[in-house]
């Protein structure tokens, strides 16, 4: 009885402290308000980078794989939480235009199935040529001169967007992220 008793009184005091913290319902009375803290410093605007680099040809020297690296002086505005979007030029419409295919992209031939792919670091972007079958097996249109363009979006800006991107349309990026042919930096290095 007298455990039932404390365990009452023990209730009735958690009671009375929880009810007591409130105001009208609320967490209790609003306080004054606290002075204007010192101006930030002004954030740098968003920019999405885009690049093309100079042809490549895959081959067995290069184990079919090419580093590409980014232009050193945008180095630090990369972050690892960014996103890299790596294109192919396919070819040409009836109308003139480049057109970009998004990394990964199966292909097709005689032979089997081949794909070119790729991943991203901080300072560049590998690129490669991956097949189900013997890679020396490859004609030259498969693995000559290929050029690709990569995109390098802020993953802030991904996250913020409120209207959505076909990530795999090359113009419908560029557009989206305010970006036209002049604003492609095309790189001269050679590739790794």
């Amino acid at each position: 009885m007298k455990n039932l008793f404390h365990n009452f009184q023990i209730l009735l005091l958690a009671t009375f402290l929880i009810t007591s913290c409130t105001f009208n319902g609320n967490d209790g009375a609003p306080g004054p308000r606290g002075p204007q803290g010192p101006p930030g410093q002004d954030g740098e605007e968003f920019v999405a980078i885009a690049y093309e680099f100079p042809p490549v040809s895959f081959n067995e020297n290069n184990d079919y794989g090419v580093t590409l690296l980014y232009d050193e002086v945008d180095l630090p505005f990369i972050f690892e939480s960014d996103k890299a979007l790596a294109f192919l030029l396919s070819g040409v419409d009836d109308r003139g235009y480049d057109i970009w295919s998004p990394l990964p992209q199966t292909r097709f031939n005689e032979v089997g199935t081949y794909v070119y792919n790729y991943d991203f670091t901080l300072v560049d972007v590998f690129v490669y040529l991956d097949a189900d079958f013997r890679k020396g097996l490859f004609i030259p249109e498969e693995t000559d001169d290929k050029i690709f363009r990569v995109i390098i979006i802020p993953a802030r800006a991904t996250q913020r967007s409120a209207e959505p991107v076909d990530y795999d349309n090359y113009y419908a990026v560029m557009e989206h992220y305010g970006l036209k042919e002049s604003n492609v930096k095309k790189l001269q290095n050679k590739p790794q």
